[in-house]
């Protein structure tokens, strides 16, 4: 039996989940599912709008002398001096922005554990969903990665210059509007959408929501009794104060 549950700070890690089929399949496969920016509630977070492609000739030429100079075939070499101007592959990488950040797969943890109402109301189904504690450093593959979310008062553009720093960009999804703040969010970036596996020793404790019933938390129980040793999974009983929550263990 581990004792973690009362725990948070790093190398600890929240995940609120609703009382669904979908909940169900990420815990018996032991996966998180990676979604595109599209399915974010913030129509402006991680938009390639925000993203300011730097296009002065000067720093165009520089990024087309840049790649030139990698360790290319001379052939491919050729191809890109016939079909690729300064200009042409402005344009190219103004198109590909887009197509970039839309094709990231994003995963949303908090670092506030189970005593965060708003969270369970709106992320776990008013409180009938889950929260997931986990502990990175079971799997460092796997959230290897991970950042704060910083919240902003406004939105600027990115400014995005390849040939100074090509992975500026990424931080287009490390940030959000201050409303949001109250998440206290650490996001998780993979280069594809989907389902990736985790380490199942990462899971360390599961706490169901004071509203939820009695035949999903028989599922929960099921499936972790068949899928994970030493794991906790709690049923929080109704606050009644302020930042004063009870568990109870249930398995």
């Amino acid at each position: 039996m581990n004792n973690e549950i009362e725990k948070a700070g790093k190398p600890y890690l929240f995940r609120y989940r609703f009382n669904n089929k979908n909940t169900l399949d990420e815990i018996e496969n032991s996966y998180v599912y990676f979604a595109n920016r599209e399915s974010l509630n913030d129509p402006l977070d991680s938009s390639p709008d925000l993203i300011k492609f730097i296009k002065e000739r000067s720093t165009l030429e520089s990024y087309y002398e840049f790649i030139k100079e990698q360790n290319l075939s001379n052939e491919y070499k050729q191809f890109l001096e016939r079909n690729y101007s300064p200009d042409k592959l402005g344009v190219l990488i103004s198109e590909t922005i887009p197509k970039y950040i839309n094709s990231r797969g994003i995963a949303c943890f908090s670092t506030i554990p189970y005593i965060n109402m708003p969270i369970w109301a709106n992320y776990a189904n008013n409180h009938k969903g889950i929260c997931l504690q986990f502990n990175l450093e079971y799997d460092d593959t796997f959230f290897n990665g991970m950042r704060l979310v910083k919240y902003l008062k406004e939105l600027n553009h990115i400014e995005f210059t390849p040939s100074i720093n090509e992975h500026k960009i990424n931080d287009i999804f490390f940030r959000k509007d201050i409303n949001w703040s109250y998440e206290k969010e650490l996001r998780l970036l993979k280069d594809k959408i989907g389902k990736i596996n985790f380490n199942k020793k990462s899971l360390r404790n599961i706490v169901c929501g004071y509203r939820s019933d009695d035949v999903f938390i028989k599922k929960i129980i099921t499936i972790c009794n068949k899928n994970y040793k030493d794991i906790g999974i709690y049923k929080m009983k109704k606050p009644e104060k302020q930042n004063n929550v009870t568990l109870i263990r249930i398995n």
